[in-house]
């Protein structure tokens, strides 16, 4: 599930959509264990990949074949995520 295009932003749930592909991982059962696995979040690490800035997981790179992407340079900020789809896949023409 892509992080929604409107409404207020979680960083937890922008962390899980980048790490499960999921912006809406449940915050009970399994979900609640995924969620906390993620600990500490940068969002300089979440733009821009790894986890250079102390987060407890290390991010993919942002994936450019979402039809909308953060720009991946300062200032970061959570709401250049609507619309992000992590595993979103490149349409051919």
């Amino acid at each position: 599930m892509a992080v929604p295009s409107s409404g207020s932003l979680s960083m937890q749930s922008i962390a899980c959509e980048k790490v499960h592909d999921n912006y809406g991982v449940p915050v009970d059962g399994l979900g609640q264990s995924q969620r906390a696995a993620i600990g500490r979040i940068s969002l300089f690490d979440v733009s821009r990949s790894g986890n250079n800035n102390n987060s407890t997981v290390s991010y993919d790179v942002t994936n450019i074949a979402s039809s909308s992407s953060p720009n991946n340079s300062a200032p970061y900020k959570m709401s250049e995520f609507y619309g992000y789809d992590h595993d979103a896949s490149m349409l051919l023409p």
